[in-house]
């Protein structure tokens, strides 16, 4: 089977060296993470996380979605306010309990499985709350 990146933008943001993980049999899931937490972090980049748009309150609430082609489990959130979302996506998938999680059941549902919060443009943290 051919493996192929699909991406949105001309960006290369660790294309390259994904691509060389890859290539160095490094696990899919962990270089696929990995690539997708360079886009999320990157505030230059306004498809996804910290450069995304806010809502209509002016809060960032990101969503995103993390599924293994193999066994077509996937984890998807949607809502977070305190995360980036791919890594809470991918855990969710790995659990296996639901598919999908919503605001601030994803929240907790981070919390719980051990992942640390992010400081989100407009998130409660960045907020004082």
């Amino acid at each position: 089977m051919r493996k192929f990146f699909l991406r949105v933008s001309d960006k290369e943001q660790g294309l390259e060296k994904a691509a060389r993980d890859l290539c160095n049999g490094r696990s899919r899931d962990d270089v696929l993470e990995e690539a997708v937490r360079i886009l999320e972090q990157d505030a230059a980049d306004d498809s996804v996380g910290f450069g995304g748009f806010p809502n209509l309150l002016g809060v960032m609430e990101l969503d995103g979605a993390f599924m293994d082609g193999d066994s077509r489990n996937v984890g998807a959130i949607a809502g977070v306010t305190n995360f980036l979302p791919v890594r809470v996506a991918r855990r969710l998938m790995e659990q296996g309990l639901h598919t999908f999680l919503l605001g601030a059941g994803a929240e907790i549902f981070a919390r719980e499985s051990g992942i640390g919060t992010d400081l989100v443009r407009g998130s409660a943290a960045e907020m004082g709350a």
